[in-house]
């Protein structure tokens, strides 16, 4: 099986960042250290 790239905790963390209304650019800034994602302009 695929070891999971994030925590489960992590995971979890991220979540409610969305559902406390953070967008999902700005969490996927926050927590994903990948430097060029083509698909997120801005």
């Amino acid at each position: 099986m695929k070891r999971s790239r994030f925590t489960e905790d992590q995971i979890i963390d991220i979540l409610k960042e969305h559902e406390a209304g953070v967008s999902v650019a700005d969490t996927k800034r926050s927590n994903c250290s990948v430097g060029y994602s083509p698909w997120l302009r801005g």
